[in-house]
């Protein structure tokens, strides 16, 4: 998919229907709403965790097709702004 088609998909994400598990290793499951789910699966988004960087580097290329992209976690639950 390219960038417009990506963008053209999140704008139908407005709630959920399902709750989609997500495993960290060694951590608790974090839940994801179909939008993230959707960016997990079609952008191939790897996850992160909160542990402080031990180098910083900038990157010139990424294969995530966007900019950027805002999602919250609220109560274990990661979902995009438009799904809140």
């Amino acid at each position: 998919m390219n960038t417009y088609e990506i963008k053209r998909a999140l704008r139908q994400f407005t709630g959920t229907e399902f709750y989609h598990k997500h495993l960290f290793p060694g951590k608790s499951p974090i839940l994801l709403t179909d939008g993230c789910d959707f960016i997990r699966t079609h952008c191939n988004a790897r996850e992160d965790s909160n542990l402080k960087p031990l180098i910083s580097q900038v990157i010139e290329f990424s294969d995530f097709p966007l900019d950027y992209i805002k999602l919250y976690v609220i109560q274990g639950i990661a979902l995009l702004p438009s799904e809140n």
